[in-house]
C-alpha cells in the first residue's frame, strides 16, 4: 500500500515524466530532381509561390486548428520552385516531442478577428498572388504560351483561423524531435506536375504558327481545378533529415 501511494505521489509531482526542451530546426527548400520539359508537352519559364506560415502538430491530423503545435515558422517567403540550388527558408521554433501532421498557408492567413485574411509582406512580391507560373505548351508546330496567377486562401465556408493546406492522416509519418539534430527539408516536385492532364486549346488560340496567351486563371473552372490541385492534391512535401 505504501509503495502504491509513493508511486502515485511521484506521478502527481511529475517525477519520471520526460521534460520538453526548446528546439530550433532549419527549414530548407530542396530543388526538384526533375521538372517538366518540352518532351512532356509543356515547360515552365517561371514558377513561384508564397509559402508560409507553417505549423507541425502532434496529432495524426491537425483538424481545423493545431491543438498541440510542436514547431512553427510564422513568416512567409517567396519560393522559386524552379531553383537549382538548396535554399534556406527560415528557422522552425518549438519543443521536443512527436510530430505527425502539418498545416500551412500560402501568404494569406485566416485570423479569428476578421473575415479577411492577413496578407504577409511577401505576397506583395507577387502582386497579391499566392502562386505565379508561366510557360509554354507544345504541339507539332504550335507553341502556346500560358500564365497563371491567383491568391489562395481558406474557403469562406470554413471557420475563421483555419489554415489553407492540411496533411492527410499518415502522410507525414511520425518524427521524434527528441532524438538527434534535424533539418526539415521541403520539396515541390508534386506541384510541378500541376498541369498534368490539361488539354490546351490549340485550335482556339493558334492560327498558323502563332498562338495567343492562355490565361488559365481567367477561366473560372480552370481556376477552381488548379487551386484545388495546388492545395489538396499537389501539396508540398516535408522530410526530417539528420544533420551530419
Amino acid at each position: 500500500m505504501l509503495s502504491l501511494s509513493v508511486g502515485l505521489l511521484l506521478t502527481l509531482l511529475g517525477c519520471g515524466v520526460a521534460s520538453q526542451y526548446e528546439v530550433t530546426l532549419p527549414l530548407v527548400f530542396v530543388p526538384s530532381s526533375q521538372s517538366a520539359s518540352r518532351d512532356s508537352g509543356y515547360e515552365f519559364d517561371e514558377f513561384k509561390m508564397v509559402f508560409g506560415p507553417l505549423v507541425f502538430c502532434a496529432a495524426d491530423r491537425p483538424g481545423e486548428t493545431c491543438d498541440e503545435a510542436r514547431l512553427e515558422w510564422r513568416d512567409a517567403k517567396v519560393l522559386d520552385l524552379l531553383a537549382t540550388e538548396r535554399t534556406h527558408i527560415g528557422l522552425l521554433e518549438g519543443y521536443t516531442g512527436l510530430i505527425r501532421s502539418y498545416m500551412y498557408d500560402l501568404g494569406l492567413t485566416s485570423v479569428m478577428t476578421s473575415s479577411e485574411p492577413r496578407a504577409h509582406a511577401a505576397i506583395e512580391e507577387l502582386n497579391g498572388s499566392s502562386v505565379v507560373f508561366r510557360g509554354t505548351f507544345y504541339e507539332s508546330e504550335h507553341a502556346l504560351p500560358f500564365e497563371f496567377n491567383s491568391p489562395l486562401s481558406r474557403s469562406p465556408e470554413l471557420p475563421l483561423g483555419v489554415s489553407l493546406v492540411h496533411s492527410a492522416i499518415g502522410q507525414l509519418g511520425q518524427h521524434d524531435l527528441s532524438v538527434g539534430s534535424k533539418t526539415v527539408e521541403l520539396r515541390a516536385d508534386a506541384l510541378l506536375e500541376v498541369l498534368e492532364g490539361l488539354e490546351p486549346p490549340f485550335e482556339d488560340l493558334c492560327v498558323d504558327d502563332r498562338c495567343e496567351l492562355w490565361s488559365l486563371h481567367e477561366d473560372e473552372e480552370l481556376l477552381r481545378i488548379l487551386s484545388h490541385r495546388l492545395t489538396v492534391f499537389r501539396k508540398l512535401e516535408f522530410s526530417f533529415t539528420e544533420e551530419t
